[in-house]
C-alpha cells in the first residue's frame, strides 16, 4: 500500500503568502508524483481560496492540478472531513467522514490513519499534531521557518 502523508498547518498564511502558497502547492505535487498519497482534513482556510487560503486547499490544489484526471485524483488525495456536511471544507479526491467528538479527538485521527506528516506554519492545532505523532510513533516533518506555532 502506498505511504498516506498528512499536510497540515494553518487556515490561512502570515507575511509573505506567495512563496508559502507555491511552497504547499509543490509539496501536494510531489507527495502524488512519487506515488504517495495524499491526505488533507479539508479546510479551505480563511479568505478567498486562490490568494489567501489554507494549507490543505493548497495543498489539494497542488495535487489536483498536477494529476489532472479526476479517476487517478480519487486515488492519490484522500479529504477526511469530520462530517458530511462541514462547513469551510472541500471535496477533492475520496472523500472520508470521520465522526469525532471534539478537534483533538480529530487530530488524532488524523495522525493515526497515516504514516507521516509534514506541517507548515499553524496554531496551536499544530503542536497537537506534533504531539499525536509521537505518541503514535509517525515520521514528522515541521517546515520551521514558515511561522506560526
Amino acid at each position: 500500500m502506498a505511504m498516506q502523508v498528512l499536510i497540515y498547518g494553518g487556515l490561512n498564511f502570515s507575511g509573505n503568502i506567495d512563496w508559502k502558497r507555491e511552497l504547499v502547492e509543490a509539496l501536494g505535487r510531489m507527495i502524488v508524483g512519487e506515488n504517495m498519497i495524499l491526505v488533507t482534513g479539508g479546510a479551505i482556510g480563511e479568505g478567498d481560496g486562490l490568494t489567501k487560503g489554507g494549507v490543505d486547499f493548497h495543498a489539494a490544489r497542488g495535487a489536483q492540478l498536477f494529476l489532472n484526471d479526476k479517476d487517478i485524483e480519487k486515488q492519490k488525495i484522500v479529504t477526511i472531513l469530520p462530517s458530511t456536511d462541514a462547513e469551510g471544507c472541500f471535496k477533492i479526491g475520496e472523500i472520508v467522514c470521520d465522526t469525532v467528538k471534539d478537534i483533538k479527538d480529530r487530530r488524532k485521527k488524523l495522525v493515526a490513519r497515516v504514516d507521516a506528516i509534514i506541517t507548515v506554519e499553524g496554531g496551536p492545532g499544530v503542536l497537537d499534531i506534533a504531539e499525536f505523532a509521537s505518541m503514535c510513533n509517525r515520521l514528522f516533518l515541521p517546515l520551521g521557518g514558515t511561522g506560526g506555532k
